[in-house]
């Protein structure tokens, strides 16, 4: 394709115009004018997208260029979101799918034999995400255009922008994407049977846009009542599931998140980990009115899940038991915890179970059961008790000395 034909295919996009304001594209349009002066920009340009966005298709432009098109928000993305598309706009969309598919064929090269060949400068990777795995179906599609349904689709989904990019995200003021979030399978969680049917039916029915409750998973340290909930997120963002962390400092800013996440269409679970409030501390209270009990409405494509160590977040003060009024305030205190429709215990777990979780965790050691029990005993005693946590601590302290890795740390380094 020659320059000229790159211009008019600039020139022609209408909903997918804002993308000529994108520094990539600015940076293009100045190497189609000038190459040999232009290019080291044009090329600074393509190494920033590529230190921050996985090599998942064709060249360093061909890759960039998708994530610019694919992460773009417009009239299209944000109709798609919201399942408002008209035939009309569809239309549009397809004859500028069009031209920038032929803006992806062009071969920087062409201007000049001089400069380098963009392919093969890093290394490739797995397409893993939706997000990467649709940049993908682009790269191998020979018609863009035929992918504007299956393009809608996949924002109504997956949201827009940094929300289809990322499934996992914290929020600090700012929602900022997790590139690689904790990775946990549900089976890697021994036991736990109940509270993983219960949370798991739950969010499912979340996804369904059927009724769900706000989640609470209370109990003894190192239990797995986090791991539980960060394995239900990664078992179900494959369908759409979108997790938020707030941090508990930063629950003054909760009211401020979900009107943000209120604005989307795509489903948010908003996790509150090891929460709970001393007596001097009032930020409870906008978790609370998120919750219940504020004008303002939790929005119906967010839940809250949440886990501490205690039932009772709040700690209850002496004083406050022999005030006048202060069985009010203990009751107003204990009222926090009761606002999450779903409440979950992890108790302690006795010895049997304790010692079916190392056994799990370590079933690909080289170390007879005998020794790992006697093992797995004696570092329990030196330990702060029995719990999930208490076990994977001794399966890496095992494995290291072993001098080998175990199966389900593999597991997770692959994904």
């Amino acid at each position: 394709m020659d320059v000229e034909r790159c211009r008019q295919a600039l020139s022609k996009l209408l909903v997918y115009s804002p993308l000529l304001n994108r520094p990539l594209l600015q940076e293009f349009s100045a190497f189609l004018d000038s190459p040999a002066e232009n290019y080291p920009r044009f090329f600074t340009a393509l190494a920033e997208t590529a230190l921050e966005v996985p090599q998942v298709a064709g060249s360093l432009w061909q890759n960039a260029l998708l994530y610019e098109i694919l992460s773009a928000e417009n009239l299209f993305t944000s109709l798609a979101e919201k399942g408002e598309l008209t035939e009309s706009l569809m239309n549009v969309v397809k004859r500028d799918l069009a031209n920038l598919e032929l803006l992806f064929h062009f071969d920087p090269q062409r201007l000049s034999s001089g400069l380098p060949d963009l392919e093969g400068l890093v290394e490739p990777q797995k397409a893993e995400t939706p997000f990467h795995k649709l940049m993908f179906t682009f790269a191998q599609e020979s018609s863009w255009p035929h992918l504007a349904h299956r393009l809608a689709a996949f924002y109504r989904r997956y949201g827009t922008g940094i929300v289809c990019q990322h499934w996992a995200f914290k929020w600090t003021g700012e929602l900022t994407g997790i590139t690689k979030p904790h990775s946990i399978a549900l089976d890697d969680l021994v036991g736990l049977v109940k509270q993983k049917e219960l949370l798991l039916a739950n969010t499912k029915q979340f996804l369904q846009d059927l009724p769900a409750n706000c989640a609470l998973l209370h109990g003894a340290r190192g239990t797995g009542k986090s791991s539980l909930v960060k394995a239900v997120g990664c078992c179900l963002a494959p369908e759409g599931l979108h997790m938020v962390e707030v941090a508990k400092e930063d629950l003054a800013a909760l009211p401020e998140l979900m009107a943000l996440l209120g604005e989307k269409t795509a489903k948010f679970v908003v996790f509150i980990d090891d929460l709970s409030f001393e007596e001097q501390e009032t930020n409870y209270k906008a978790l609370k009115a998120a919750l219940e009990g504020s004008l303002a409405e939790r929005p119906d494509n967010v839940l809250i899940y949440a886990t501490s160590n205690r039932r009772h977040l709040i700690v209850e003060s002496f004083r406050e038991r022999d005030e006048i009024h202060g069985r009010d305030t203990v009751e107003e205190k204990l009222s926090l915890a009761d606002r999450f429709g779903l409440q979950l215990t992890f108790p302690s777990l006795d010895q049997e179970e304790y010692l079916a979780i190392v056994k799990a965790l370590a079933n690909s050691l080289p170390i007879s059961e005998e020794e790992l029990k006697e093992r797995a005993i004696r570092w329990e005693r030196r330990a702060s008790g029995r719990s999930g946590r208490v076990a994977r601590h001794f399966v890496l302290s095992l494995a290291g000395e072993l001098g080998v890795r175990p199966d389900w740390l593999n597991k997770r380094k692959e994904s």
